[in-house]
């Protein structure tokens, strides 16, 4: 029996008959539904992921008859919480990867597929993708070259003081090796300590120690080796904030992190014994002057030496600020391609980060939704917070009927949403009630669209009009872009996706359009 038949099934048995005139009952409780998925795998599998330099796409590589195990992690982490717990893996091509569903893969042809692992019932649909890259036989790593992200020398040697961290990187050669990643190992971790995976090195005491990459080459691997120093440590006795935000300065939660830049005294001092504090872990977290964004709020962020000698002029024992990160404040311009916060890589669509002449964008390529139409979603993959103190949701993308493509005149095109004020009301489905009902749209002159949303003056196909003075929890926020008329090859198909931005008022777009045409020349109408 179909699984949300059963629930529905079992929920009509269990409700007794009432007449007329008895007060109406509550049938079913609302669903419980994921609000995310991640793909969990071992560190030599985790090392030998890489960027695809053409796609942008986080790739595994595996040779032909090659099996590997994936698990995966889920927001709830218990699946019994969720109304629909059942997880599914697929592949875009099983000819080229095979996945079971106890997510095992096993590589059959040489090609390029997408393993996804997705729960998905009644429209709601949470999943996480991994694109995999078969090749006959593994062509091995010849070379490694390390680098290192430390500021400071010991001598001719990179150098970190006890408990701080640099972080050391390796490129192989050729540059078409099939495993492009290493492991690392210390040579002693009484002296340091360095992650397998990431080649973050940790010191522990004074000395120089060997670090060395391993190439993942299954025979003779390669290897290389640097050598580092852990340095005394020195104590801070005064820091200065260099680049503290004003009062009014407010920042986005998808700008994920904030770095405090700070300067201390003496400059050359060991950092990680400044003490630093979040007055709300719940808000944003902070480690070694990185703030960390985890949700909506006000946070004060402070600094602290250790106490002992007085600095001097300029500095202070302790240094404070307050981040402000408003609910409903967003700004999602994909700077780079590791932290897209959208995705939609479903069905054999893809999504992939560009490096623009003006602008970065996604790349799109939709999927065949049946025969006729295909169809092409770009979801964000955050929990996302609504809030009419930013009432103007904007995004700017490509639409098919403005590229004069032959046969495509149609589409649909909606802002679909599922959330919950809190208050506990549930807000869901088409923003504005149905298909195509943005309150404006700007035409670009790089052939974008600007399609503008207002919840001031718009409803939810459930739940009617966003109220005044609460903040909305939706799990669900994403372009709906499906019904593309399209002959039955929808991999032809291709549309940019530059922006989501909200505002807090029209007044403010308006001022942000002025300038943004004036910074990249782009004008609309």
């Amino acid at each position: 029996m179909n699984k949300i038949l059963k629930y529905l099934s079992i929920a009509a048995i269990m409700v007794p008959a009432v007449s007329c005139t008895e007060e109406k009952m509550e049938l079913m409780e609302p669903a419980t539904v994921l609000e995310s998925v991640s793909i969990v795998m071992d560190d030599v599998s985790t090392a030998k992921l890489y960027t695809d330099e053409q796609t942008g796409a986080q790739t595994l590589p595996m040779v032909i008859g090659e099996s590997i195990s994936l698990s995966f992690s889920t927001v709830p982490e218990d699946l019994s919480e969720v109304t629909f717990p059942e997880m599914v893996w697929t592949s875009s091509d099983e000819s080229i990867v095979s996945a079971t569903n106890d997510g095992v893969l096993t590589a059959n042809a040489a090609g390029t597929a997408v393993i996804t692992v997705t729960t998905e019932a009644m429209n709601i649909v949470a999943n996480a993708s991994l694109t995999v890259r078969v090749v006959e036989t593994a062509k091995p790593a010849a070379g490694i070259s390390i680098s290192s992200d430390a500021t400071m020398t010991k001598g001719d040697l990179p150098s970190c003081y006890i408990g701080e961290t640099m972080t050391l990187s390796a490129a192989i050669t050729p540059a078409d090796a099939t495993y492009k990643s290493v492991l690392w190992s210390s040579g002693d971790e009484k002296i340091a300590t360095v992650d397998r995976v990431t080649g973050v090195v940790t010191g522990v005491s004074v000395g120089t120690v060997t670090i060395t990459a391993t190439a993942l080459d299954a025979e003779n691997p390669v290897t290389e080796t640097i050598d580092i120093y852990v340095d005394e440590i020195i104590t801070p006795v005064g820091i200065r904030l260099v680049n503290a935000p004003g009062a009014d300065d407010i920042f986005s939660m998808s700008d994920l992190t904030y770095k405090v830049v700070f300067e201390t005294e003496p400059a050359a001092c060991t950092q990680s014994l400044i003490t630093w504090t979040s007055s709300d872990e719940s808000v944003a977290t902070v480690e070694n002057g990185v703030v960390t964004f985890k949700k909506y709020g006000s946070v004060s962020i402070s600094a602290a030496c250790p106490e002992g000698e007085t600095p001097g002029a300029g500095f202070a024992k302790s240094a404070e600020f307050t981040l402000n990160i408003p609910a409903g404040y967003y700004n999602d311009v994909f700077a780079d391609g590791a932290n897209l916060l959208w995705d939609r890589a479903n069905n054999g669509q893809t999504v992939t980060w560009k490096e623009g002449g003006k602008e970065n964008y996604v790349e799109i390529i939709p999927y065949q939704q049946n025969a006729t139409k295909a169809r092409g979603d770009f979801k964000r993959t955050q929990t996302t917070y609504i809030s009419k103190d930013f009432p103007i949701i904007c995004f700017r993308f490509d639409d098919f009927v403005d590229m004069g493509i032959e046969g495509i005149s149609k589409r649909n095109i909606n802002l679909d949403t599922s959330g919950n004020t809190e208050d506990g009301t549930k807000f869901s489905g088409n923003f504005g009630g149905s298909n195509n009902k943005w309150k404006k749209k700007y035409l670009c002159s790089d052939g974008s669209a600007i399609f503008v949303y207002d919840l001031d003056t718009q409803n939810f196909a459930t739940g009617g009009a966003f109220p005044d003075g609460t903040v909305g929890t939706f799990s669900t926020f994403q372009i709906k872009y499906a019904d593309i008329e399209a002959a039955p090859d929808a991999s032809s198909l291709m549309y940019r996706f530059f922006w989501f931005k909200t505002f807090q008022s029209e007044e403010d777009l308006n001022a942000f359009l002025n300038d943004w045409s004036a910074e990249t020349g782009i004008t609309y109408e």
